[in-house]
């Protein structure tokens, strides 16, 4: 450990990037902005990424909102276990509209029964296993009229499936009027933006779909492409070597769930989100960059304690 330690604090030095010590944290367990980060059992390679007990016990033992403001830190608690269940966003969407903007709080039965069906779910929440760079990554992707959803996996050396990350949203009005087609090819390169901290130097990465015809638009060049969205939305991802591949629909049935009803918010065009900066990305750029807290356990989990 202290030999990589020491080789992250060079290539910080040499390129100007500053760390705090107060939001730097270094053991086989470590709690850290809202997540546990452990060293795997003998000291494997790949540690595991857990939502921290403090805060599941925090909502477990919550009484119901007596306000918009309430309602709102618990949409937020809630938000940051989404990693870890393909259900919550869709237990939690009612209760997410009575945080929006412009709506009168009114508590109801239908939304206590969800939020005591969320503090059910939370209680049962299981890992997810840290990113390990020599592991293969295999994405499954799928669209629906509801959204767009995907579950990043890698297979270990025990043969293992594990889950390293999960998500979903809803789609925007220009969204809701691309084709079936379009649709799927967004959710794939909408996927590729939320991985992109993983994707970074990756050298291949599996992306299952359950249509076929994104297999065929992608193995054809570019100008070979005629619709322009579709070609807008392939060059995004093009530096990436991406190999899509098709699989029955009843063998991507998390990834259709979660495109269907885990939908969290809706986001901005998928085709527009700028790219946050990685620290990858900020080594690279050579600026004197402090890195908050959010950067650093995204590095840790992917380094330490392998």
């Amino acid at each position: 450990i202290a030999g990589k330690l020491i080789k992250i604090f060079q290539a910080c030095r040499v390129n100007g990037v500053t760390l705090n010590p107060q939001k730097f944290k270094l053991g086989p367990k470590v709690s850290f902005g809202g997540f546990i980060v452990k060293a795997s059992p003998g000291g494997g390679s790949s540690p595991n990424i857990s939502a921290d007990p403090d805060k599941i016990n925090r909502i477990l033992n919550c009484e119901p909102p007596k306000n918009k403001t309430e309602v709102q830190s618990f949409v937020g608690m809630v938000k940051q276990m989404n990693n870890w269940s393909i259900k919550l966003s869709s237990l939690s969407a009612n209760i997410r509209k009575l945080a929006a903007k412009n709506t009168h709080f009114e508590w109801n039965d239908a939304l206590n029964a969800d939020f005591l069906r969320l503090k059910e779910e939370i209680g049962a929440l299981t890992d997810c296993s840290a990113f390990d760079a020599s592991l293969p990554m295999v994405v499954r992707t799928d669209a629906s009229r509801k959204g767009l959803g995907y579950i990043l996996t890698q297979k270990g050396k025990d043969g293992s499936t594990r889950i390293i990350r999960m998500g979903s949203t809803g789609l925007t009005k220009s969204q809701l009027n691309y084709s079936t087609n379009e649709l799927e090819m967004l959710a794939i390169q909408w996927a590729m933006d939320k991985l992109k901290v993983f994707t970074v130097g990756e050298q291949h990465i599996t992306v299952l779909t359950d249509n076929s015809s994104i297999v065929g638009n992608w193995s054809k060049p570019l100008d070979e492409t005629e619709n322009p969205r579709m070609v807008r939305l392939m060059s995004k991802i093009s530096h990436l070597n991406i190999d899509i591949k098709h699989i029955k629909g009843e063998e991507n049935s998390a990834a259709d769930f979660l495109s269907r009803y885990g939908i969290d918010k809706v986001e901005p065009e998928a085709e527009e989100v700028a790219h946050n900066y990685t620290f990858s990305r900020m080594v690279k750029d050579r600026k004197s960059t402090r890195l908050n807290s959010s950067h650093l356990v995204i590095s840790y989990a992917v380094f330490c304690l392998k």
